[in-house]
């Protein structure tokens, strides 16, 4: 398997209709060669924030057994990522279709 060209990072906690959102405008990208790596920060079990990330092999569900708090959670993506390059996405903000293929082009 062929590592891909950037990981998106989303950290999320207990807000799934947003993070529907976010992963919705990472899956509308022009550019295609990216990992996306959903860091949920031990949200509640009804938050059911597993139920909204996309059965595609380009995204991982990383659940946290504790909450982390915003930094350590970011941080635990940034250290499993294995793109070449990183770019990051809150989960309540969305990218417009050419975003990456933008960032990649500089």
């Amino acid at each position: 398997m062929t590592e891909p060209f950037v990981s998106v990072i989303i950290p999320s906690f207990n807000r799934p209709h947003y993070l529907r959102q976010a992963l919705s405008s990472v899956r509308c990208q022009t550019f295609s060669d990216f990992e996306v790596l959903v860091c949920d920060d031990a949200s509640p079990p009804e938050a059911e924030i597993a139920a909204v990330v996309p059965k595609d092999t380009r995204f991982r569900y990383l659940p946290s057994d504790q909450n982390l708090g915003m930094a350590a959670n970011n941080y635990r993506g940034y250290r499993l990522a294995r793109g070449r390059y990183v770019a990051h996405l809150d989960d309540d903000d969305l990218w417009a279709p050419e975003y990456l293929q933008r960032l990649v082009d500089v």
